[in-house]
């Protein structure tokens, strides 16, 4: 795949699938802004060929190449940082050069495990899993 269309595909994601901090007062702007903060929810990784995918729903799953994919983008273009890091960061006013984003994972699924965790830990990158 082009690297112009997972850049587009890893952007759709950050702008339609994440929950921004936006400021209370005036107009969100579209442009990325430093001091903002993101929080992308995932709920499964796993190959569509799974047999469990079914039961997960495909609206709900992502495959383990687009999830490498999506966390490649995220480490070039975003601090990728741990959910209480992020809290922590919005409570002392966050600095920093890039926009700050965190990951959970919904429902404990344990594709979450077999897939998404080792391209987590190879890239580096903390994750948060609600069971």
């Amino acid at each position: 795949m082009p690297n112009n269309v997972v850049r587009g595909l890893a952007r759709a994601v950050v702008q339609h699938c994440v929950f921004a901090t936006r400021p209370r007062t005036g107009t969100p702007s579209r442009k990325y802004r430093k001091e903002r903060a993101y929080v992308l929810a995932y709920h499964s990784v796993c190959p569509q060929d799974d047999p469990y995918l079914p039961y997960i729903g495909a609206n709900l799953s992502v495959t383990p190449d687009a999830f490498a994919r999506h966390i490649a983008f995220l480490v070039r273009h975003y601090e990728v940082v741990s959910l209480s890091t992020l809290a922590r960061h919005l409570d002392s006013g966050y600095d920093g050069d890039r926009p700050l984003v965190a990951l959970t994972f919904d429902d404990g699924y344990r594709d979450n495990y077999r897939f998404a965790y080792p391209i987590l830990r190879r890239n580096g990158v903390p994750a948060t899993f609600f069971l």
